[in-house]
């Protein structure tokens, strides 16, 4: 048969296996061609990488010895997966209500089902993740520089990061985030009085029709480093994420097409990894405000998982590749795995499942209604952004980076903190690796009351506007440092560990523009 003439689900069984084959090759020469440039940091990165790939195939030998299966009749306990045995001890401690876009129910049934054996072994107190934002922690927080010289700054004494990098100034700060200065207005602060739209936020509205008319994604850019009407949210991110312009959020029919078959092959094949991906959909699921979307954010992360195209456009590796071929024990294994679509990797997007990886996609549920237009926008910001959150390495942008320009901008009560026995980034760690998701929620009265919200993300999506507008993730830090300082009386009143705990503990309170502006432009 020609190939031009194959049915679309075999042209993209084809073009996957072809993707794959390259997949190991490309993955080396990226990070040849854009080496981390300092030695001790690049062995952490592999030592780090080649602890997540052992604690993945630790959890394959407590399940046969096999990453993948066909997912055929049965169900995932059937297969032996999901059988609820699946507790880490993690890298470092071993060394709307979402469309359902017309799925069948049973094959989710049967996805759904590993998720729920996972979620009961990690409530019966077995862990149940490779990973999580302690255990990355950990992997940083052990670096050492061999040049270390014994007389450092402050912060390069109490801190985590022991690294000597080059991070912003204040003043540096304050010019490069100029837009967010007190002098100009704000969407999510001036457009909060309660009684309807003013002339702000007319015009605001206007100004952001004008510019997705334009289709200009630099000028989407500019227009969101000053936040993002809700309505205009949607279609500003989608136009500064590069993705094509939707009407009503509907998408082209390649994306449908591409997305259908990634749900094919999550119906077709059980990885090792599935139940992994359920257990942190069942864990976020466990809030009221992200329970509507569990089985969204279900079909969500799998397809997720099945899709090279994340390793192949990610600005980070995250993981080592586990070829899938390495738990084949028999011929029966063989002859499944030569088959259309199932070569690869483990998982064959790269990323494997970490407490919190979920986060990144749950408040898209806010703003779109198809899992379709969650999946291509979750898959865009992962690629260029939240990747580099999860991945050990020293460059601009990167984590290693932001945790120090938190740590360089300490406020003054860092030796109460320590006094007290509580390191300031082991607070901040999972609000930055997670873009404050879960933290920065508006209570029930402020939605009642305020006239822009509308959703319990809303200050969240505040937030990810001026990630996306300047094309940056030091804002997280920023916003980090002056959560700190924002607390900073309670704390000096307090005289325990867990009273600490208790104060960092809600960000409902919080304000995102007040918060950067308060930090960055103290003087106004």
């Amino acid at each position: 048969m020609n190939p031009s003439q194959a049915d679309p689900e075999t042209r993209r069984q084809r073009h996957q296996q072809q993707e794959q084959q390259q997949l190991q090759a490309r993955w080396r020469e990226d990070d040849l061609a854009d080496p981390e440039p300092l030695d001790y940091v690049r062995k952490a990165c592999s030592r780090w990488r080649a602890n997540v790939a052992d604690e993945l195939r630790a959890l394959a030998a407590e399940r046969g010895g096999r990453f993948a299966r066909p997912r055929a009749g049965g169900s995932p306990a059937a297969a032996g997966v999901g059988d609820g045995e699946g507790s880490r001890g993690g890298p470092g401690a071993g060394g709307g209500s979402g469309g359902g876009g017309g799925a069948d129910s049973n094959n989710r049934g049967r996805r759904d089902s590993g998720a729920s054996n996972a979620a009961a072994a990690a409530n019966a107190g077995t862990g149940g993740f490779l990973f999580d934002s302690a255990d990355l922690l950990d992997a940083v927080s052990a670096i050492r520089s061999p040049n270390r010289s014994d007389f450092l700054p402050v912060e390069e004494e109490w801190g985590m990061v022991h690294l000597q990098l080059r991070v912003k100034s204040l003043e540096e700060l304050r010019e490069s985030y100029r837009e967010l200065s007190p002098e100009l207005r704000q969407t999510g602060l001036d457009d909060r009085g309660g009684f309807g739209e003013d002339r702000f936020t007319a015009e605001r509205l206007s100004q952001g029709r004008k510019i997705l008319k334009a289709g200009f994604a630099p000028e989407a850019m500019e227009y969101a480093r000053r936040g993002v009407a809700d309505s205009l949210r949607p279609a500003v991110w989608r136009a500064i994420l590069g993705l094509p312009k939707a009407s009503k959020q509907a998408l082209t029919p390649q994306d449908l097409e591409y997305f259908a078959g990634l749900m094919s092959e999550v119906d077709r094949t059980e990885l090792v990894t599935d139940e992994l991906y359920g257990l942190d959909v069942q864990f976020i699921s466990d809030d009221d405000k992200y329970f509507p979307f569990e089985e969204t954010l279900h079909d969500v992360i799998l397809a997720f998982s099945r899709d090279p195209w994340v390793l192949r456009h990610s600005e980070a590796t995250l993981h080592d590749l586990v070829p899938i071929g390495e738990g084949a024990v028999g011929a029966d294994d063989w002859a499944f795995l030569s088959g259309a679509g199932a070569g690869g990797y483990c998982p064959p997007c790269g990323v494997q499942p970490f407490r919190g990886l979920v986060n990144y996609a749950a408040v898209l549920c806010f703003l779109f209604e198809e899992r379709e237009a969650v999946y291509f926008t979750l898959r865009t910001m992962f690629a260029r952004f939240w990747c580099r959150l999860n991945a050990v390495r020293s460059g601009p942008g990167m984590l290693l980076r932001l945790l120090k320009l938190f740590e360089r901008h300490h406020p003054r009560l860092v030796r109460k903190l320590l006094q007290l026995g509580v390191q300031p980034l082991q607070l901040a760690m999972p609000w930055i690796q997670f873009g404050f998701v879960t933290y920065l929620e508006a209570d029930q009265a402020s939605l009642c009351t305020t006239a822009c919200s509308s959703s319990p993300c809303d200050l969240v999506l505040l937030l990810w506007d001026r990630l996306l507008g300047y094309d940056s993730l030091d804002l997280l830090s920023v916003l980090a440092a002056s959560v700190l300082v924002f607390r900073a009386k309670l704390v000096l009143q307090v005289s325990d560990a867990a009273a600490v705990m208790e104060i960092f503990s809600d960000g409902r309170q919080l304000e995102v523009v007040p918060l950067l502006q308060a930090f960055m432009f103290p003087a106004w």
